[in-house]
């Protein structure tokens, strides 16, 4: 018998009916099939629709795809992967799900438990609602890397659910709070609202803290660009230069690209009542965009790769 990965779930549009949301919901389930060395990937497309007449219908559009349009009010990608599982005996968590149009409680009431603990959730939206993040964040609670295109509405304040080793978003948390209550170790952002001043208070905010003992991720870096600088980002806080024999020169970034020593020696470090120290820099870039970078050392001198490559700063 073949071994087989349930490979993603991705909640997408039925392009014949795109403006409507009902009759619209389409979902993608990609089965990866290994046979020794060969590797087979499968694609159901799973159709929800309300014509009577294609209910029941199975289209086989090439070798290894297939559409099944089924009734709404059937829970037929819940049963169909529950089944695959079941027979082939799936263990593996999910490796990816995704959210490319508006989601409601049907996909996610329906939705099969392997839904709980993807390793990658992409919500791939141009917009998104308090309800909708609300509803992937409560729903897939143990996910490893979180990609979001769409800006986090300005009222949206429910921070404390958000769980992800790393965060690479679009926008960033319109206000600090975002940054203080979401639980990651890496948070990339490539696009802000955030002032100078408010990244002042959020230093202020990060030394008064301490680790929150349920936390499953500790913070390890913070990357923002398209920061307005509106006042001395460093003012009244108790930064202190690089000593060599507090921390190393190098901070280790692991990329899947490129691993890099960024260079910390020219930067200002914080140390915080329980002796975690972090270094804060804040990069002024000509006719481009302020960067601010923050490395928390949870171990004070790293081992740096032979094969990383030594740089100031990553641009990103």
């Amino acid at each position: 018998m073949p071994k087989l990965e349930i490979q993603s779930i991705d909640f997408s549009k039925n392009k014949e009916n795109e403006e409507e949301v009902s009759e619209s919901r389409k979902t993608v389930v990609m089965v990866k099939q290994f046979e020794g060395e060969n590797i087979t990937i499968h694609v159901f497309n799973i159709i929800a629709t309300d014509i009577k007449e294609d209910i029941g219908k199975i289209i086989q559009s090439s070798e290894f795809e297939w559409e099944y349009h089924h009734d709404p009010s059937v829970n037929l990608t819940g049963i169909f992967c529950n089944n695959i599982s079941k027979f082939y005996n799936i263990k593996s968590p999910l490796k990816s799900f995704s959210a490319k149009r508006k989601l409601n409680n049907l996909d996610f009431d329906h939705s099969p438990n392997i839904l709980s603990r993807p390793e990658k959730v992409c919500i791939l939206m141009e917009s998104v609602s308090t309800e909708e993040l609300d509803m992937v964040f409560s729903k897939c609670q143990d996910m490893q890397h979180l990609l979001t295109r769409a800006e986090i509405p300005d009222e949206y304040d429910n921070y404390g659910i958000w769980n992800a080793k790393e965060m690479w978003l679009r926008y960033a948390p319109p206000t600090i709070e975002g940054l203080l209550n979401m639980n990651y170790e890496r948070l990339i952002c490539r696009r802000s609202k955030l002032k100078t001043s408010d990244l002042n208070l959020f230093l202020k905010k990060w030394l008064q803290s301490t680790e929150k003992e349920d936390n499953k991720y500790k913070i390890h870096e913070i990357k923002l660009s398209r920061i307005e600088n509106d006042s001395n980002i460093f003012e009244d806080l108790p930064v202190i230069p690089w000593n060599p024999r507090q921390r190393g020169q190098f901070f280790f970034h692991r990329n899947p690209f490129q691993n890099f020593g960024i260079d910390c020696s020219r930067d200002f470090d914080l140390l915080r009542d329980d002796g975690v120290l972090a270094t804060v820099s804040y990069i002024r870039i000509p006719h481009l965009y302020d960067q601010f970078y923050f490395y928390v050392w949870r171990e004070r001198f790293h081992v740096i790769p032979n094969d990383a490559l030594f740089d100031p700063a990553i641009i990103f």
